[in-house]
């Protein structure tokens, strides 16, 4: 990685960007919400589970480019704003991103553990899918946590990080 000069962990001084009142590039952050704003309530009652356990950011998808014409395609600028209400309601910085992006494992049982590896192998941040419902998710219903499935994985890569930064033991 020495000759990756900006994304080496050589350099003396590390990148820190700032979203609202999170600094990513300092510590662990945590981006946690459903792949799609679906309505208000869903994206609501996510929005505060996420930040119940310990999410910096909330994250969710108000423009969701499809191959057929005829699949959920997201609600636009409502759900912009629905996600504005949510950052007011919670104080969370808001994610969305306006081309559905890879998840890395498509597998629910994955999820867990890769967020572990990720943070393991020193990374900075997780960007995990929840949804209050995932059985009524109108997409990536496979691979969306639910609350307290995330609560868990909080439980887990929070300390974790710490242990590895030498600020804490990890609890199993």
């Amino acid at each position: 990685m020495k000759n990756l000069k900006l994304a080496s962990r050589d350099q003396k001084t590390r990148t820190i960007v700032n979203v609202g009142h999170v600094e990513i590039g300092r510590g662990l952050v945590v981006i946690a919400g459903p792949c799609s704003v679906e309505s208000e309530k869903q994206t609501l009652e996510t929005a505060h589970a996420v930040k119940a356990a310990g999410a910096d950011m909330m994250r969710g998808g108000a423009f969701k480019p499809r191959t057929s014409p005829y699949a959920f395609q997201g609600l636009g600028l409502e759900g912009l704003k629905i996600l504005e209400k949510a950052r007011e309601e919670t104080g969370l910085p808001i994610v969305t991103e306006v081309i559905d992006p890879t998840h890395s494992t498509g597998r629910l049982s994955l999820i867990a553990p890769m967020s572990g590896a990720a943070v393991a192998a020193g990374a900075d941040g997780l960007i995990i899918e929840v949804h209050n419902n995932p059985e009524e998710a109108l997409c990536d219903a496979d691979q969306a946590l639910t609350p307290e499935m995330f609560s868990n994985v909080m439980s887990q890569v929070r300390p974790l990080k710490a242990f590895l930064e030498g600020r804490g033991s990890v609890v199993s």
